[in-house]
């Protein structure tokens, strides 16, 4: 069996954006000729939905929202051969949310510009250092989403970042109506004409492979 890599979205807040994220991200690490597995960890079942829908299908989906996550997933890994695990997380759910994390290489925590959307990231961020303490794993890093170019907050948000002792990925995703509407159609924007967006999710993808596997990738320009 090879070791694959696991990788959870994750935020205690709802409206974060995680199933947006982690459904385009998965789709682009298909790109890279990854071998994917895509866990639908929240109750609500979006990214279930949204692989109903997707023509394309290019990786399998199984929904896991309750018991201990981390142990169901690793008993499914030792039957399976993959190189990615991606974690869609349901929020307000710390008991499971603890058991992902103790399987996570990568917990990518998506936030919105706002001040609340952070502060309510306080808890997350304090098991994930508790588990790095005893473990050294997994790495964790914010991810600014939804942004706006006029809008003076971000930079505020970002320096706030800093302070929770987390690095931010280099990569935001703007507010763009296309990732909602093409995630309605079951697709993805890694294969739209939305030329910005794609270039952002396959730069995310490459920020989020060169922090598990240690390689620098290519940049794409819009």
């Amino acid at each position: 069996m090879k070791k694959c890599k696991i990788i959870a979205i994750a935020n205690q807040k709802g409206g974060a954006g995680k199933t947006t994220i982690a459904t385009n991200v998965a789709t682009a690490l298909t790109t890279h000729q990854k071998g994917v597995l895509f866990v639908d960890a929240d109750p609500q079942g979006s990214a279930t939905d949204w692989a109903s829908m997707n023509e394309e299908y290019l990786f399998p989906t199984v929904a896991i929202n309750s018991g201990n996550i981390g142990k169901q997933i690793s008993m499914m890994l030792e039957k399976g051969n993959y190189d990615l695990v991606i974690i869609d997380c349901a929020p307000r759910m710390e008991s499971e949310m603890a058991s992902i994390i103790s399987i996570a290489d990568l917990v990518v925590i998506p936030c919105m510009p706002s001040p609340l959307d952070l502060w309510a990231a306080e808890s997350l961020v304090e098991m994930i250092t508790t588990r790095q303490h005893l473990t050294g794993k997994p790495k964790a890093q914010f991810l600014l989403n939804g942004t706006h170019p006029l809008s003076k907050i971000q930079g505020d948000v970002l320096e706030s970042m800093a302070d929770y002792g987390l690095e931010c990925f280099d990569q935001s995703i703007a507010a763009r109506t296309s990732y909602r509407r093409i995630m309605n159609e079951g697709k993805s924007v890694i294969f739209s004409e939305d030329i910005k967006a794609s270039a952002e999710i396959h730069n995310l993808t490459n920020e989020i492979l060169e922090v598990i596997h240690g390689i620098k990738q290519e940049t794409e320009t819009a």
